[in-house]
């Protein structure tokens, strides 16, 4: 089933949203603050490069009269007129870039800007004295350079009135500038530390609504998962539409398939053990009286097939009841009756259960003398050591000898034993403890067994190539309670 976004993917998208959406408005009101104050600013600056340059129009008009002046009162070098006059020019037009928007100002530039033509106007009126001409020739030029430069002082000092008219800077130099300015120092510490704590409330319960909802929908998850490995019935699905709730409406159908599953599982073992084993019986119980003689004379080469046969027979039934105990075992119904019991008689007891075995292949088995006890079951755990000294024996070479061993440690006991023999690697020997492994032509449950018994023990078990050659297994069980160590 494809899981498409949908709730969790929308809480995702508020929980990056909101918190945008809180710094987008602190970022709104400083923008516009700043845009307020800047447009303030730039009508001081404006002010203030309007004053100066119309200060400047001014002194560059008077110098330019005064220079033109003094070269005809009193000669000398001739004057870069011209290039004082384009100085004056380009002041001119500045001055009326920056003027443009407001009429007022406007106006008063072209008062000014009128004078000072008219200055130079007159200006152009004012001669040389030649040092050529006749003494009254002078005295006229003379007289004539006095009336010019009085005319200029005249226009000059009428710019007076028109250059105070231009606007001085209000804010800056204003009463209310001080206040307005702490004010707004104050506004935007506000607006920062409440945006701060704005977005920090608002992350903190969006995060805390949007864990609670997933927590939600993963526990219900957990708790049916929980509630399925115990074998319990699951619960109805949540209702809800969101991922999680999709990842149980999954989970109870794949519930539902593995119990459909396990119910035709059921069905086959239970057709195992009433049409397969029950037939097995008759036949061995045949062979059984063929190779005892009950049936009558037979030829040594029919005893001898009948004896193999037998034995295969007998493997069958103790594979099947091997898959009969595991299925028990699966479904909780292995029954245990724990109690303390001694290891060195356990031990005893195995070695006894696979001595047929051992002799037949030529191996030597020493016991371990020990006075530990554990908590077991008797019959389940001789069962599982002799399962691992059916496997030790197994994989021993013909004449080996298998050692077995004791030791306690922080409330555990460890049952060990090991074949000098032999050699298999780490990976075969752990694929030993898996289900349906096949070990050549035999399928082999011993160890699958012993691993499950142990487990139910509440112990470990397992196995490793020794150093040199040869091979070791070892259980953890626990000892029994103080109250619980009487000898069994």
């Amino acid at each position: 089933m494809q899981i498409k976004p949908k709730t969790i993917y929308a809480k995702g998208l508020i929980l990056i949203a909101i918190p945008l959406c809180v710094e987008l408005v602190f970022g709104i009101t400083m923008f516009t603050l700043q845009r307020y104050y800047q447009s303030k600013l730039d009508r001081e600056r404006n002010a203030t490069e309007i004053i100066f340059h119309a200060n400047e129009l001014w002194v560059n008009c008077t110098q330019l009269m005064y220079v033109k002046g003094y070269f005809c009162f009193f000669g000398g070098p001739r004057p870069p007129l011209e290039e004082k006059m384009a100085h004056l020019m380009e002041g001119y037009r500045l001055l009326k870039k920056l003027v443009a928007d407001d009429r007022t100002q406007t106006a008063n530039l072209d008062r000014m800007w009128l004078l000072t033509n008219q200055s130079l106007a007159v200006g152009k009126e004012l001669v040389p004295l030649a040092s050529g001409h006749s003494a009254s020739a002078k005295m006229a030029a003379l007289a004539s350079n006095i009336r010019a430069m009085s005319k200029v002082e005249h226009f000059v000092d009428a710019m007076t009135p028109a250059l105070k008219s231009f606007r001085a800077p209000e804010f800056l130099r204003s009463s209310e500038a001080g206040p307005e300015i702490e004010k707004s120092t104050r506004l935007v510490d506000t607006v920062v530390l409440g945006s701060l704590a704005a977005s920090t409330l608002v992350a903190l319960l969006l995060f805390t609504y949007f864990i609670r909802s997933i927590n939600r929908g993963v526990n219900v998850v957990i708790e049916h998962t929980e509630r399925f490995k115990q074998g319990k019935e699951l619960e109805a699905p949540s209702g809800r539409t969101d991922e999680l709730a999709q990842v149980d409406t999954a989970f109870h159908e794949m519930a539902a398939e593995i119990k459909e599953a396990m119910r035709a599982k059921q069905a086959i073992v239970s057709m195992i053990s009433h049409d397969l084993r029950s037939p097995l019986t008759s036949v061995l119980g045949y062979f059984s009286s063929l190779t005892s003689g009950i049936l009558g004379d037979a030829s040594p080469q029919t005893i001898a097939g009948a004896e193999k046969c037998e034995k295969e027979v007998e493997r069958l039934i103790l594979l099947i009841n091997d898959l009969l105990d595991l299925d028990k075992i699966d479904a909780g119904k292995f029954e245990m009756r724990f109690k303390a019991v001694s290891v060195e008689k356990i031990i005893d007891q195995a070695i006894n259960n696979v001595s047929p075995a051992a002799e037949e292949k030529g191996v030597t088995i020493h016991g371990a003398d020990s006075s530990a006890q554990i908590l077991a079951d008797p019959d389940r755990i001789v069962r599982a050591v002799a399962n691992v000294l059916s496997t030790a024996i197994r994989l021993s070479p013909p004449g080996n000898f298998i050692e077995t061993g004791v030791a306690e440690s922080n409330g555990k006991v460890e049952v060990k034993v090991t074949s000098a023999g032999g050699s298999i690697s780490q990976e075969a020997l752990t694929s030993l403890f898996d289900r349906y492994q096949q070990s050549g032509a035999d399928l082999r449950l011993d160890l699958p067994i012993s691993q499950e018994i142990v487990k139910l023990h509440g112990g470990e078990i397992g196995a490793a190539p020794n150093d040199g050659k040869g091979i070791s297994f070892w259980m953890l069980l626990p000892s029994p309670a103080p109250a619980a160590a009487a000898p069994s």
